[in-house]
């Protein structure tokens, strides 16, 4: 590992506990952030038993936090293929499959072998140049990104969310799992009135103005 990266190896069967342990005492969003700003995330043992409940949305929530920002490495015996069945929520296996398994092969032109950019013909692309105007958060309109995996409801989001930033609003982007967190540890230590305003306070914010 080349010096000033920081990593960790961590059996998923071990994670889970940790992070059954982080819901108990109210500290999950912490342990989150901090596998977050890991450069490297080796997952050993991946889906050697069937996860709990509670330990599907958690996992996506690392992946999600990591994707296209960190490098994680999952190892485990269970083939690609059969994720699904051990993945007893269809919706997050969908979602954790999407983060993981390259979808397609980059494709390249006949004279370079850089990828070349594609626009997803499923896409509305009008509507979508339309939304990166910004207009709707003038009008105080509600967006809300729908798809299956792949199809790029994330990186759209993203997109329309830094074009917004460039024009000078206020943008937070957060998964919906990470408000509700957020919320409930407000309810605890009476300040979820202050949350509620600190988000009613912003332009634009989560999935639907961010997931598959």
């Amino acid at each position: 590992m080349p010096s000033g990266l920081r990593s960790l190896c961590v059996r998923v069967p071990r994670l889970a506990h940790e992070l059954a342990l982080a819901h108990a005492v109210g500290s999950l969003s912490a342990l989150l952030a901090k596998l977050a700003k890991l450069d490297l995330l080796l997952l050993d043992d991946f889906l050697l038993a069937p996860p709990k409940d509670q330990e599907q949305p958690d996992l996506l929530e690392i992946l999600e936090d990591r994707y296209g920002k960190r490098s994680t490495i999952i190892t485990g015996q269970l083939p690609i293929k059969n994720w699904d069945e051990a993945l007893a929520d269809p919706t997050i296996a969908d979602a954790i499959c999407g983060r993981v398994v390259p979808i397609a092969p980059s494709e390249t032109s006949k004279d370079s072998t850089r990828p070349r950019p594609t626009f997803n013909p499923k896409i509305p692309e009008a509507k979508i140049l339309e939304l990166a105007t910004g207009a709707f958060i003038s009008r105080r309109e509600n967006v809300c990104l729908v798809g299956p995996t792949g199809v790029g409801k994330s990186h759209i989001a993203q997109a329309i969310g830094h074009r917004a930033c460039l024009a000078g609003a206020n943008v937070a982007y957060v998964s919906a799992h990470e408000v509700l967190l957020q919320l409930r540890a407000g309810r605890a230590d009476a300040t979820y009135d202050r949350r509620l305003l600190r988000g009613a306070g912003l332009s634009a914010k989560g999935r639907g103005a961010r997931s598959g």
